[in-house]
């Protein structure tokens, strides 16, 4: 019971967890491309998103699984 929370928070697959943890900060930087072309992006998507803003709130928002919205902010 004590874990019944916790356990929803995940997809269950184990992969990508590392993900959320990113703001959009370190994506621009891992992916050489300035922050606010990722906010500019993501305002286009009804999200309103800061530098510090985490990619599990992101993909929150967006319903997307942390890893999708870190490939597509990225360009993986």
């Amino acid at each position: 019971q004590y874990n019944k929370n916790v356990v929803n928070t995940e997809s269950g697959t184990g992969s990508g967890q590392g993900f959320g943890r990113y703001t959009l900060e370190t994506i621009a930087r891992n992916s050489g491309k300035d922050v606010s072309e990722l906010i500019a992006l993501l305002k286009e998507k009804g999200i309103d998103a800061k530098p510090e803003t985490n990619l599990r709130d992101i993909a929150s928002q967006l319903q997307a699984p942390p890893r999708e919205v870190y490939e597509m902010l990225a360009g993986k």
